[in-house]
């Protein structure tokens, strides 16, 4: 089973080319990175414990999601996994990719 932290990070700046507003969660990583008006969502691998989960922040992070850039994601560390990949969880930093499921469990940050 593999677990990874996702926090927001990044920027990007640009409009569809019809002049719309992006939707910044249908986009890729990678087009995500690329768009002032959206944040990309970085996840950080975690490691399953006989008490829950816990989070090594000393690892490198990947891109795993994009949110636009004005919203805001509380403090709260908690988990969520894709439903196409239910086995994979990953902790994020308040804010989960769009049509990922919430999912809860002990977690503290790996020694």
């Amino acid at each position: 089973m593999r677990w990874l932290l996702l926090l927001a990070t990044g920027c990007g700046d640009a409009e569809k080319e019809t002049g719309g507003a992006v939707d910044c969660a249908s986009l890729t990583p990678g087009e995500c990175a690329s768009d002032d008006s959206c944040t990309t969502i970085e996840g950080y691998p975690t490691e399953e414990t006989a008490d829950g989960v816990c989070a090594d922040y000393s690892a490198s992070g990947m891109d795993l999601g994009c949110m636009s850039s004005d919203d805001a994601c509380d403090a709260a560390m908690s988990f969520g996994y894709d439903p196409a990949n239910p086995g994979d969880v990953y902790s994020f930093g308040g804010c989960v990719p769009a049509g990922w499921e919430q999912w809860s469990d002990n977690w503290a940050e790996c020694p």
